[in-house]
């Protein structure tokens, strides 16, 4: 009698132990709820940080339709050297930048503005991504963006005069704490040099050159990530200092220097009227992020810049980039 007592009582203790388990509470406490345990796939195109940051809140109010899959590849150049080619005086600075992971030779370059001028792809101003990417104005068919960093002098020597030829334009991103003057720093076998503010405005869209310009800090280029280190104030100095040592005609774009970016930076950016700022991270900029509070200061870019891209950076991985394929 007590065996089968008690095996009745050790069947009800497991109904009612499973029905606890089918009407309990999921992680949230709401009875009755099915927790999902599936790990949500990865966003494609997700630009993806060389540098991590801290958390950045970012509100992401809703996106008019037809926004969210409109992109734009933006190229990040910075230097371009002579070929490998016999003699003396510039041909030979490419014996000693060769292994410069931020260098390009002339004939490489050329070759990327060479596609990008057969296949009618347009290079987009300032002023026309910024209708675009505020206001849905419609851009020029093939759209891409050419951007350079840091002001090097053969910006001026041997990329102007190739984007020239073929009626493109770029951003230019300087940081302004080198000499910019007469006595500026040459492009030498031990030095990238730096180019002057007479080249500079001989360079600009405006004179009827290759370039418009911004700041990309005045002294935080001086090593890796300085701005890691600064407060907001401290940023809000150095960025009004790079606007007064060297004109810029785009005084709300920013490009972060080694693509670090924190909190304080941002805020104070966006105080002194920042709305468009850069960072190394690798992807497209869509016009979905225009809808975002800080996602607009730090937008994504392809930077030619790791790896032997001088001499390697192919054609077929070039026109998968800019064809969106990436």
């Amino acid at each position: 009698m007590k065996k089968h007592m008690l095996s009745k009582i050790l069947a009800l203790a497991l109904f009612i132990g499973a029905f606890a388990l089918s009407a309990g509470c999921n992680a949230q406490g709401e009875p009755g709820a099915v927790l999902n345990t599936v790990t949500p796939r990865p966003t494609p195109d997700t630009p993806q940080s060389i540098i991590t940051p801290g958390p950045l809140p970012s509100p992401r109010p809703t996106v008019p339709p037809g926004h969210a899959s409109v992109r734009i590849p933006v190229i990040l150049y910075h230097g371009v050297m002579p070929d490998d080619r016999p003699g003396t005086g510039p041909a030979s600075y490419y014996w000693v930048w060769r292994n410069n992971s931020v260098i390009m030779t002339e004939r490489r370059f050329r070759e990327h503005m060479q596609y990008l001028y057969d296949n009618d792809f347009n290079t987009v101003t300032a002023a026309q991504f910024e209708a675009w990417f505020f206001d849905n104005a419609p851009l020029p068919p093939n759209p891409v963006m050419l951007h350079f960093d840091d002001g090097y002098e053969s910006d001026y020597l041997f990329a102007a005069p190739i984007m020239q030829e073929f009626g493109f334009t770029a951003i230019n991103f300087i940081h302004t704490q080198p000499d910019r003057g007469p006595n500026h720093q040459r492009l030498t076998l031990t030095s990238f040099g730096h180019i002057s503010r007479d080249q500079i405005n001989r360079l600009r869209v405006s004179a009827g050159g290759a370039f418009e310009f911004a700041s990309h800090s005045h002294a935080m280029h001086n090593g890796p990530h300085t701005i890691q280190g600064l407060t907001q104030a401290q940023v809000q100095a150095d960025f009004r200092t790079s606007l007064a040592m060297v004109p810029m005609c785009l005084e709300n774009w920013y490009a972060f220097t080694y693509g670090s970016f924190t909190q304080a930076a941002i805020t104070g950016l966006r105080t002194e009227g920042v709305t468009i700022g850069w960072s190394t991270m690798t992807g497209y900029t869509y016009q979905a992020d225009a809808y975002t509070l800080d996602q607009h200061i730090i937008l994504p870019r392809f930077s030619i810049m790791s790896g032997d891209y001088h001499s390697g950076y192919g054609m077929t991985a070039f026109s998968a980039m800019v064809r969106g394929y990436r």
